[in-house]
């Protein structure tokens, strides 16, 4: 991995349905080749310490996830560390045990934050068993990736 590249790393549970949407997203990223050699795609379990080794010494990092917030299934939220008030679903509402919050507190502790950290967050409707995504998380994917390329383009 390029420790001077941005990245993009999406967070999920291959076999837990909606769960798995940051995983698909690196997988359409990776297959299209949207974002250009200078984007590290990454998939990773959502655990901070793996998320804090990636993320460390890098410009921007894009976390997609898939979160419950309240919201209609499929809706995208953006948040950008250090500007945005964090919200309870970066926090311990994560199918993952742990989540994003808990990997920006050890990031700050450790002084290993990116210049720039922005979490994407796609309502989920169904996080059981499976390897589906919802028709409406699914519906999501574009116009994520449309957001994705507008935050390395500026």
């Amino acid at each position: 991995m390029n420790e001077e590249a941005d990245a993009v790393i999406g967070v999920g549970a291959a076999m837990r349905t909606d769960d798995a949407l940051g995983l698909r997203v690196v997988e359409r990223l990776v297959s299209t080749g949207r974002l250009g050699p200078g984007v590290d795609l990454v998939s990773l379990d959502g655990e901070p310490t793996r998320l804090v080794d990636v993320w460390r010494d890098r410009s921007l990092v894009v976390i997609v996830d898939a979160m419950k917030a309240g919201g209609e299934a499929g809706s995208i939220h953006r948040v950008e560390v250090g500007v945005d008030r964090l919200p309870g679903w970066m926090g311990s509402h994560s199918t993952h045990g742990a989540g994003v919050a808990e990997a920006v507190a050890l990031a700050e502790v450790l002084e290993v934050m990116p210049a720039r950290l922005v979490v994407y967050g796609v309502e989920w409707a169904d996080v059981s068993f499976g390897e589906e995504l919802t028709p409406s998380v699914s519906a999501a994917i574009d116009p994520l990736i449309d957001k994705l390329a507008q935050e390395f383009a500026s």
